[in-house]
């Protein structure tokens, strides 16, 4: 879409207003090309995957320093969506927008009732805007094996264009990822979950943001290339004869292992 007839004034659907067609193979959209590190710089730890989006194949730098200031890469000024250009877009964070639900759920089987013990197990007043996990007495666990129960992330994160009526990829990224960072912590917690399941990631921990739309994703370095290349060979096979429209797509599980 010519640049020129994106910049008249005009007003722009959100991505929630756009029709949502169902795709096979590799989202079409600019930002799933990036491998956004949350260490370092925008220079240091945001790469460019080609347009096949292979994990493996060289990825080049997202931006590099001059001595005229930062140059960054031509996909920074892409439309957000590949086909359509958006006012805005509400975004959650997988891990955390079901942290809080899941840590829950690890203490069923506990079947903790209120008050509780004031020591292991504390019950309380629900925090603001939510409703108590107890109807009869109003309480909700805040505290149970030496943890306290997760902040509630259930409410998307909204980006709005700025700079232009039409959000680009750069714009999106300077937003989601400080967001990221400034919750490093909880997201180290979410991946987990409890401690009752596993050990504390280490504070050093890689991590990668990746995805778009409705949710985004953020996994450890490794678990992430793992997802990629699974990716990857699930697309190719799509255009394998063998796996024409009607038939099911054998289980592989050299492909699935690369899931879990």
């Amino acid at each position: 879409m010519p640049i020129s007839f994106l910049d008249r004034p005009t007003t722009y659907p959100s991505y929630e207003d756009l029709p949502k067609v169902p795709r096979l193979g590799p989202d079409p959209c600019p930002f799933t090309r990036l491998v956004i590190g949350l260490e370092g710089s925008l220079c240091t730890a945001v790469s460019v995957m080609n347009e096949e989006r292979d994990p493996d194949a060289p990825w080049e730098p997202y931006c590099e320093e001059s001595e005229h200031g930062l140059v960054f890469h031509p996909i920074s000024q892409d439309l957000l969506c590949d086909d359509q250009p958006i006012s805005s877009i509400q975004t959650k964070v997988g891990h955390l927008s079901r942290w809080e639900q899941a840590w829950l759920m690890v203490f069923d089987d506990c079947n903790p009732r209120p008050p509780g013990d004031g020591v292991h197990t504390i019950w309380a007043p629900p925090r603001e805007g939510e409703e108590p996990d107890d109807d009869k007495t109003g309480l909700s666990l805040m505290y149970a094996a030496g943890e306290h129960r997760p902040p509630n992330y259930d409410k998307p994160l909204v980006v709005k264009a700025q700079d232009k009526a039409y959000l680009t990829v750069h714009e999106y990224l300077t937003v989601i990822r400080p967001y990221l960072i400034t919750r490093r912590q909880d997201i180290l917690g979410s991946l987990i979950i409890s401690t009752q399941y596993d050990p504390s990631l280490p504070a050093d921990t890689k991590l990668i943001a990746s995805g778009f739309g409705e949710t985004l994703t953020v996994e450890t370095e490794e678990k992430w290339m793992g997802h990629a290349r699974g990716r990857k060979i699930m697309w190719e096979n799509l255009n394998d004869p063998k796996y024409a429209p009607g038939f099911a797509i054998e289980y592989d599980p050299e492909v699935f292992k690369l899931f879990v």
